[in-house]
């Protein structure tokens, strides 16, 4: 009996010491009214089965880890890895880049790179196609977006608090 019990102990052990250690959970310094990018994500995806598109409004609180952009837009992630299924992207139209390089004196990714930003806006589940040759695969995956219209719907809220 005392093998058996020895046994179960030592696979517990393995499995807790091989199994992939959760992240610290997002802490965030915001009032109870903010959304972390997890809760974002998770209330977004949870939205698309009821009313696709709409996404979930609020006040979104996230780290700047890494930066894109596309011809139509530019992007702040919360994570270093845009395809991350933990990521949520701010999207910046056009407009409020300019805005921002101009109040700024320097281009958004590098403004809000590694800085803490609130957003007010909508977060929302968008489809993202795989292609080939210009040719959708019909693979794809999703990723949570907030589309920022307005400068005014970003704050900063601290400089890096990675260790």
């Amino acid at each position: 009996m005392k093998f058996g019990k020895t046994i179960l102990a030592l696979s517990l052990f393995f499995v807790a010491s091989t199994t992939p250690q959760a992240r610290e959970p997002y802490r965030t310094n915001c009032d109870a009214g903010c959304i972390t990018p997890s809760q974002a994500i998770l209330l977004a995806a949870q939205g698309a089965d009821f009313k696709p598109q709409k996404g979930v409004s609020g006040v979104f609180e996230l780290m700047i880890q890494a930066t894109g952009a596309s011809r139509m837009r530019e992007f702040l992630n919360s994570e270093t890895d845009y395809r991350d299924q933990r990521n949520l992207t701010i999207a910046l139209d056009p407009e409020v880049v300019d805005a921002l390089k101009k109040e700024h004196g320097v281009n958004p990714a590098i403004y809000f790179k590694g800085k803490t930003i609130r957003v007010d806006g909508i977060a929302s589940r968008i489809r993202i196609d795989f292609t080939s040759n210009r040719q959708a695969t019909g693979k794809y995956y999703y990723q949570t977006h907030v589309r920022v219209k307005d400068p005014n719907q970003i704050t900063v809220v601290a400089l890096s608090t990675a260790p």
